[in-house]
């Protein structure tokens, strides 16, 4: 089994112009450069073409002569040439998609990880970019396929034989994720104030900070025991929302009882169910 983990940005909601898609581009090349992995390909896709991949530097001639007015979606990745339209063999991507309102910046956790230090200045500089909407920030093993993960589709499961036995939990996990991209993302409903999951990074916008956990709104609940994690403000009206490990379970729970964890059963009116 795999031991690498990718750490992952991920975007939901905002309004992408073709300025934002430049800016997105330009601010995630230079990004892995400053990583330390420079971009190798670049894939974009137009309206009036099916992209392929290309290098920095022809994406950049193109990007000069045809522009960003009917480009629908960048992809960006860093890794030796091998690993070209390849699953997991990036050391580094970023990838923005105007139609699905989403973008992510990923890289490998051994030089990126989730400290303050290393992940905020980047998720400030996204935010800053794309404008107000709502995001997560999670590391998780590349053979799951992280950034499958953050807009709902399931990549794999455990590849060890003695873990991936069928079984209703693992096939219920499976709905989780994939409802996500099929149902919740086009429903947008973190501007109902709901929440896919908790996670050690949650950039907070104001309907999710006013839904109620009894009789508090959540910034409130959050700040009123710092076993609920810390907030910090940013730009464009968001609260980042920074959880430990160990207080991850606790908070699920609260806020699953609470509601504000989408869930099918109870949120299927919402989301056309």
């Amino acid at each position: 089994m795999s031991s690498r983990r990718e750490t992952v940005i991920a975007v939901y909601g905002p309004v992408i112009s073709p300025e934002r898609v430049a800016t997105f581009y330009s601010f995630a090349t230079k990004a892995m450069d400053a990583l330390g992995h420079p971009p190798g390909f670049v894939l974009i896709s137009r309206r009036s073409k099916k992209g392929k991949y290309t290098t920095l530097r022809t994406a950049d001639a193109q990007l000069a002569k045809d522009g960003y007015e009917d480009v629908t979606a960048i992809e960006v990745t860093a890794g030796p040439p091998e690993s070209k339209g390849k699953l997991n063999t990036h050391s580094a991507s970023a990838f923005i998609d105007v139609g699905e309102q989403f973008a992510h910046f990923s890289a490998d956790a051994s030089i990126l990880s989730l400290s303050r230090n290393e992940i905020l200045p980047l998720a400030d500089e996204i935010f800053r970019i794309l404008g107000r909407s709502h995001g997560i920030a999670y590391k998780m093993p590349m053979n799951l396929g992280p950034t499958w993960y953050a807009i709902g589709i399931c990549y794999s499961k455990n590849i060890d034989a003695a873990i991936e036995a069928e079984s209703a939990e693992a096939d219920e996990e499976d709905m989780r994720i994939s409802r996500w991209g099929h149902t919740y993302m086009p429903a947008r409903v973190w501007e109902m104030g709901l929440l896919r999951d908790v996670y050690p990074w949650n950039f907070l916008n104001a309907p999710q900070l006013a839904k109620l956990v009894g009789k508090l709104p959540l910034e409130k609940w959050i700040k009123q025991d710092s076993s609920r994690g810390t907030l910090t403000p940013m730009a464009n009206g968001l609260m980042f929302w920074e959880l430990t490990a160990s207080q991850i379970p606790d908070v699920r729970d609260a806020l699953n009882k609470a509601d504000l964890i989408i869930d099918w059963e109870k949120h299927r009116s919402l989301v056309g169910g």
